[in-house]
């Protein structure tokens, strides 16, 4: 998952596409032996944005939701889902007091759409350096 990052970044769409593939592939197989746990539903939303199937990964999204409401590390990875797909409001609501480390939402790529927002602006500076 971490590698389909690095690809989006360097802008190799076609390496991308080959990873986001495979991480579907494995996500699937995880969740088959293991419906009830939100991790490979939320880390696999990326894989599909990455090859188009939007309303696939909402779903997916919802469903880690709904495994995992409370979980820090539920609600931020899906936080990053919808700051990707550019549902503002909802990601910053799932990111308020999920967040444990400001360098990491500092540097994250998937929250580069909330950057100039009030809101996470506001969330940035309530957190120590």
């Amino acid at each position: 998952m971490l590698a389909l990052q690095g690809y989006q970044t360097e802008g190799d769409t076609e390496g991308a596409l080959r990873v986001s593939r495979l991480v579907i592939e494995r996500a699937e197989k995880y969740i088959k032996d293991y419906p009830d746990n939100p991790r490979a539903y939320y880390l696999g939303t990326t894989a599909l944005v990455a090859l188009g199937q939007t309303a696939r990964a909402r779903d997916w999204a919802e469903t880690a939701l709904a495994l995992s409401p409370d979980d820090t590390s539920t609600r931020y990875n899906v936080a990053c889902f919808y700051a990707t797909i550019g549902e503002t409001e909802k990601s910053l609501d799932l990111l308020e007091n999920s967040i444990s480390s400001r360098s990491w939402i500092e540097n994250d790529s998937e929250l580069d759409s909330l950057r100039d927002h009030p809101r996470y602006k506001a969330m940035v500076e309530s957190m120590p350096e």
